[in-house]
């Protein structure tokens, strides 16, 4: 059974849990159970007993440390303050306005550091034509998210969709192709709704990386046309230009530098 949601937890009320029979009313609980387990050992994660980054420690918390970590801790931080305070003061002497240039303080431009990605006042780049599927994707629930139950029955009505660029491949050649994905929505008999969700996989942590790179379904390039470019990339030391113009001329895919980028790191 998928993990609960927003959405799902949204629907749960003193109404609904009333309404519910009792055997249904304890896979309930116990389905939240469950989710609060691991969202509390989500909490529980840091750098010492899982695989996640120094960077990701609270800073604050400062009941994990021992006490000879604190005193160590708190004698290093006020050498750090009286050394700090020599350099500001020394620093203050050396930078204090002559009058030869006007008293006006010298400004470093090299300190001055250009954000990655979209800069602010730029204009943005779009796809010059919209995707035409040639097929649709349907995605139904299973199972109730709340109590378990088979959603065989009942008519799912779809909620969200999107396109995805996939590599088929035939006897004699390739070709990419447009799929439209539907994710489609249905009411169980305990009333509650449950959403097909796109799935989810390995995420990538990189200390340092200003973002994980997280495996999803949620995404405009498909498994095997992924690892094509990566192919290209990796195994023939294709540039990102040049995978742009091989898919462009080849197989008649336009895809930004970003959207490639992605597929090989990840």
């Amino acid at each position: 059974m998928r993990q609960l949601d927003k959405n799902d937890l949204a629907q749960m009320n003193r109404d609904y849990f009333q309404s519910l029979e009792k055997e249904r009313l304890v896979k309930v609980a116990i389905n939240l159970h469950q989710l609060a387990v691991e969202q509390w050992e989500k909490l529980q994660q840091n750098s010492q007993n899982s695989s996640c980054p120094p960077s990701s420690d609270n800073p604050y918390r400062q009941a994990d440390l021992t006490e000879k970590e604190r005193t160590d801790q708190e004698s290093t931080e006020s050498e750090a303050k009286l050394e700090g305070q020599e350099i500001s003061s020394a620093q203050e002497e050396e930078s204090s306005p002559d009058k030869e240039d006007g008293g006006q303080p010298h400004q470093d431009d090299s300190n001055k550091r250009r954000r990655p990605g979209h800069q602010p006042g730029t204009p943005s780049q779009w796809r010059s034509t919209p995707l035409v599927a040639e097929e649709i994707v349907p995605h139904y629930p299973s199972n109730c998210a709340a109590c378990g139950q088979n959603l065989s029955h009942g008519a799912p009505k779809p909620y969200m969709g999107h396109y995805v660029l996939e590599l088929e491949r035939e006897d004699d050649r390739f070709r990419v192709v447009c799929q439209l994905h539907h994710y489609y929505e249905a009411t169980c008999d305990c009333g509650h709704s449950s959403q097909a969700k796109p799935g989810k996989g390995y995420v990538s942590e990189v200390e340092g990386r200003s973002r994980d790179l997280k495996l999803t379904e949620y995404v405009l390039v498909g498994p095997l046309l992924a690892t094509l470019i990566a192919s290209l990339a990796v195994r023939y030391r294709m540039s990102r230009a040049k995978i742009q113009e091989f898919l462009r001329d080849w197989v008649a895919t336009e895809l930004g530098i970003g959207t490639i980028d992605r597929c090989v790191q990840t």
